[in-house]
């Protein structure tokens, strides 16, 4: 054997491994069925406890749980990332959310849902206003398109329910501060995995 051949690094593939296909197929299950579902259970949750409690609690739980498993790969916060941690945390869950589980004593959870599913043009047209993107041709039609789209789906609601109304900006006003904070989180001092690793 050659000093070349002893002396060379070892080659590695460069393809990485693939997830299996099931893999795939549960993670979109995960999300349509147990995120999908979120709205509805906020719904039935609401009727019974205060709203803001509900979202304390599962945002405290979920937390909890979260900031345990980092804990026990090594993860130790510093100064920053609580900082940074807490103001993504006002922008996500207690604006975000918190608005969003007040807003469901007057909203329908599927009303909500339809709502928050016009998130992306929000942060699409933030993004582009703080020079993280541009908008072109492509996506600002799609972004006209995706405005156009809620307003018809959400005027039957808008001119029948006129109650609705401030439930449906309560709605609004937590999917532009999720927004927000999808479009500062990069410029704040995160850890680099959000999970601690």
């Amino acid at each position: 054997m050659s000093t070349a051949t002893l002396n060379s690094p070892p080659v590695i593939g460069s393809r990485r491994a693939q997830p299996s296909r099931l893999l795939i197929v549960l993670a979109f299950f995960a999300i349509y069925v147990v995120w999908g579902t979120t709205y509805l259970a906020i719904r039935f949750a609401v009727e019974t406890i205060p709203p803001l409690v509900t979202a304390g609690i599962r945002h405290t739980v979920a937390g909890l749980i979260l900031l345990a498993i980092a804990w026990s790969r090594g993860f130790r916060p510093r100064r920053e990332h609580w900082i940074a941690g807490s103001a993504l945390g006002a922008l996500f869950f207690l604006v975000g959310h918190g608005s969003l589980h007040w807003a469901e004593q007057y909203v329908s959870s599927g009303f909500a849902a339809l709502l928050v599913a016009s998130e992306p043009l929000r942060i699409l047209a933030l993004g582009a206003a703080m020079g993280q993107q541009r908008i072109n041709w492509k996506n600002g039609l799609g972004l006209l398109m995706g405005l156009g789209g809620v307003a018809i789906l959400t005027a039957p609601e808008l001119t029948s329910r006129s109650s609705l109304t401030v439930g449906i900006i309560a709605v609004l006003v937590g999917a532009a501060s999720w927004a927000v904070g999808v479009c500062v989180s990069p410029r704040l001092r995160l850890p680099r995995d959000p999970i601690g690793r």
